[in-house]
């Protein structure tokens, strides 16, 4: 059983990957919009909350090492320290709070799952704009509306999502877990 969540966590972080780099520019916004918060619910509500850190934690390391992994094909050092660096930082801690949500709730329903991914954009906004505030010299206020305001409608649509894909695809991967190949 260990080795098919090692490998469901592997799974997640190439999704991850993968979703990152579908990002769009915002004219209004100084961070693109990405499905890279997508993946980080997704991540979240799938795994356990350690395999939910690692995965993610993966995704960052695998990132900081050079593998342009990050929104629009970015990577290094140089992008978890610029404009989007507390963003990237949050991922981790955004799947855990997702995965520990529905841990502590034995429950992985829509609405146990958004609460967990709303707790997931509060880290994400407040690592991600703190950090941006910081990079940009910017004080709180300005960094809030650059970064996070023209964000949040579409975080929690993605929240929307992911709470009905989990919803409905963890009742198929626990029956395939529990069934037993003739």
């Amino acid at each position: 059983m260990k080795t098919k969540k090692l490998v469901t966590a592997a799974m997640m972080t190439a999704i991850m990957c993968v979703l990152a780099q579908i990002a769009i520019p915002i004219p209004f916004a100084e961070v693109p919009f990405s499905l890279g918060v997508l993946g980080v619910f997704l991540c979240g509500g799938i795994l356990e909350p350690k395999y939910a850190f690692a995965s993610l934690l993966v995704y960052d390391l695998i990132g900081a090492v050079g593998v342009p992994v990050f929104a629009n094909f970015n990577s290094g050092i140089g992008a978890i320290a610029g404009p989007t660096g507390g963003f990237i930082i949050a991922f981790p801690l955004m799947a855990l709070a997702v995965s520990l949500t529905a841990k502590l709730m034995k429950s992985r329903k829509f609405y146990v799952l958004l609460i967990g991914m709303t707790a997931a954009i509060l880290i994400c906004y407040t690592l991600g704009t703190a950090w941006y505030s910081i990079y940009s010299d910017k004080n709180i206020l300005a960094a809030v509306s650059l970064v996070a305001l023209p964000l949040i409608p579409f975080d929690f649509a993605k929240a929307i999502l992911a709470s009905i894909v989990v919803g409905q695809l963890m009742p198929r991967l626990e029956k395939s877990n529990n069934s037993r190949a003739v």
